[in-house]
C-alpha cells in the first residue's frame, strides 16, 4: 500500500470541503477518465481548460464550477492552480483510493506521479 505523501502539504481545514467532493467523483465531472490512484489537477489558461495528469497519461476536460471550487479553495491557501487570468504553480493532487488531496507545487506533483510510475515497474 502506497502511503500518500506529496511534496507539499496544504492546511487540512483549507481542504476538507474537496475530500468531501472526492467521495462524490470530482474527477470524472474535471475530465479524468482514468483508472490511477493518483490524479493532479491544474487550469490553462491559454486553452482555458482543465488540464489532468496521472501517472501513463495526460488529457483536458472543460471549465466547470467544480474548478472553481478547486481554484477558490487554492486561493483561501494561499496558492494557484491557474485561472482563466493566468497560469499557476501549483497542481490539486488526489488520491482517488483514501478521498484525499492536497496542493502541490506543479512539477513536484509531476514528479511524484513519475516517481509512482517507476515503482510500479519495478
Amino acid at each position: 500500500m502506497t502511503e500518500f505523501s506529496p511534496p507539499y502539504q496544504s492546511d487540512p481545514a483549507d481542504i476538507r470541503r474537496l475530500e468531501q467532493s472526492l467521495q462524490q467523483g470530482i474527477e470524472q465531472q474535471l475530465g479524468y477518465c482514468g483508472q490511477d490512484r493518483f490524479v493532479l489537477f491544474y487550469f490553462d489558461p491559454q486553452t482555458q481548460r482543465v488540464m489532468w495528469r496521472d501517472s501513463r497519461a495526460c488529457g483536458a476536460g472543460e471549465q466547470s464550477g467544480l474548478f472553481r471550487l478547486v481554484e477558490a479553495t487554492a486561493k483561501a491557501c494561499g496558492v494557484s492552480v491557474g485561472s482563466p487570468d493566468g497560469p499557476g504553480d501549483h497542481a490539486l493532487l488526489m488520491d482517488r483510493v483514501a478521498h484525499r488531496a492536497t496542493f502541490s507545487f506543479r512539477e513536484q506533483a509531476q514528479e511524484f506521479l513519475a516517481r509512482r510510475l517507476e515503482m510500479a515497474a519495478n
